[in-house]
């Protein structure tokens, strides 16, 4: 049975039967039901693992800076360490993440009603975004290092304040990025005075 004839009798089935082509398009299009998909070796396209991956990076950074907070504020080593770890974790993952974004991109410019200037500020966003995390991800894994070596300057309370609030930053950055990277298809959020 053709995926053309699936998806009409799928809301036939449901009690959707003011459907228009262009839901079953929209729908064909996000759940991918072509033949390549069944049993032939497609795994995932570009766009399905951006969309996949890329709340790894927005996540992971940020309650790894709650961690960071937390082990502050209760004077706990290891709390502060799972915080460094997450932190870099996030950075670790916002490189695929990013790499993959080009590649969604050519999947996505052929569908009816991409929008090219949400995805260059989506773009965009998510460059300076990567840089950042990547920035404060590597000073991460350097508190990790100095850590694992007692170095007494983690004793004091400035120099987790100074990463807590760039890994904060880095956060905004990445979240604005994912916000700009939801609208390219998710009309229900679109405004014209998106952040």
């Amino acid at each position: 049975m053709s995926s053309l004839k699936t998806v009409p009798a799928y809301f036939l089935r449901t009690g959707l039967q003011n459907v228009s082509h262009s839901d079953c398009s929209h729908l064909l299009f996000l759940a991918g039901r072509d033949k390549r998909r069944h049993g032939q070796g497609h795994f995932m396209n570009a766009s399905e693992l951006h969309l996949l991956i890329n709340h790894l990076p927005v996540l992971v950074p940020f309650i790894g800076s709650a961690m960071m907070i937390a082990g502050l504020w209760l004077k706990s080593k290891d709390l502060r360490e799972a915080g460094l770890w997450l932190v870099m974790i996030g950075a670790i993952f916002a490189i695929p993440t990013y790499l993959s974004g080009e590649p969604a991109e050519s999947v996505l410019k052929n569908y009816p009603g991409t929008s090219r200037l949400l995805v260059k500020e989506h773009q965009d966003a998510a460059c300076f975004a990567l840089i950042i995390l990547e920035i404060v991800g590597a000073i991460s894994a350097a508190f990790l290092v100095c850590l694992r070596l007692k170095k007494s300057f983690l004793q004091k309370t400035l120099p987790w304040a100074i990463l807590i609030f760039f890994s904060l930053i880095s956060f905004g950055l990445i979240a604005r990025a994912a916000h700009l990277g939801g609208l390219i298809h998710h009309e229900e959020v679109r405004s014209n005075d998106h952040f």
